[in-house]
């Protein structure tokens, strides 16, 4: 069990990671982020790339590692940082209506019941496959 300890607290730690990021420098966010100046949303965007080509990477690694199909891995990842990055892009123009700790939890949970999902749908038998009871 530890291993799945660790592998949500790494899911955690880097939500909290991007949120504390986004907190701390809130100013330079907001800027960043309703800025029209050539160039800044293309940075954005390249830099959300490299962090989903990573995470697809990750993704891809730990379903293989389960023995699935590591197809879903680039959409996944793509989808887990634009959550990510439009929950906190949210949190920030609301003022940060919750605190970032809850917040961390809040999405942690929902990305960390769909990795365990797909864990689960993968142990149960094939469609149409009776079982001797």
């Amino acid at each position: 069990m530890a291993h799945v300890r660790e592998e949500r607290e790494l899911i955690a730690a880097t939500i909290d990671a991007y949120l504390g990021a986004i907190e701390a420098q809130a100013e330079l966010y907001t800027f960043l982020m309703r800025a029209d100046i050539a160039g800044v949303h293309h940075l954005i965007n390249g830099a959300m790339q490299t962090v989903s080509s990573g995470l697809s990477r990750v993704i891809g690694d730990r379903l293989r590692a389960l023995g699935l199909d590591a197809g879903p891995a680039e959409p996944w990842a793509v989808g887990i940082v634009g959550l990510v990055q439009a929950t906190g892009d949210w949190w920030m123009r609301h003022q940060r209506p919750m605190s970032r700790e809850a917040l961390t939890g809040y999405l942690t949970t929902l990305l960390w019941q769909g990795i365990e999902g797909v864990k689960r749908s993968a142990d149960l038998p094939p469609l149409g496959v009776l079982h001797d009871a």
